[in-house]
């Protein structure tokens, strides 16, 4: 398992293994839009990861006082390949599957909100291995 590296926490392969067909739908895998989302999924995760699991996470393993408001979570030491599956489903939920739908009609726009909380929601907490 690999520690957080700077690259993107999924790939287009990672996507298609869970839907072959999602990037025939008008947005390509090697789209700057897709490579954009790419990025702003691994963004989100360690964000998420920031606002709900690194507070938990150092009040139970720093027990001097004095370190609980210094210290902040260090990106390279997360490991993000437990996150490939909520990965894929961020990916699709909060970004493809709106830049798809945007071209609807507003009336028939599906509403995804409630998917993508119920993402977010998994990602933090799943065991977590820091």
């Amino acid at each position: 398992m690999a520690n957080y590296t700077g690259a993107n926490v999924i790939v287009a392969s990672d996507v298609t293994k869970y839907q072959p067909d999602i990037f025939g739908f008008g947005i390509a895998s090697t789209d700057t839009e897709a490579v954009n989302f790419f990025a702003q999924t691994t963004n989100d995760i360690l964000r998420q990861l920031r606002i709900e699991w690194w507070p938990v996470y150092k009040t139970n393993v720093y027990t001097d006082i004095t370190v609980l408001n210094t210290n902040e979570m260090v990106d390279t030491k997360v490991n993000l390949d437990q996150f490939e599956r909520a990965g894929v489903y961020l990916f699709i939920g909060r970004f493809l599957a709106p830049a798809l739908t945007k071209f609807r009609p507003e009336t028939e726009k599906i509403d995804l909100r409630g998917w993508v909380n119920i993402i977010c929601l998994s990602i933090t907490r799943s065991g977590m291995q820091y």
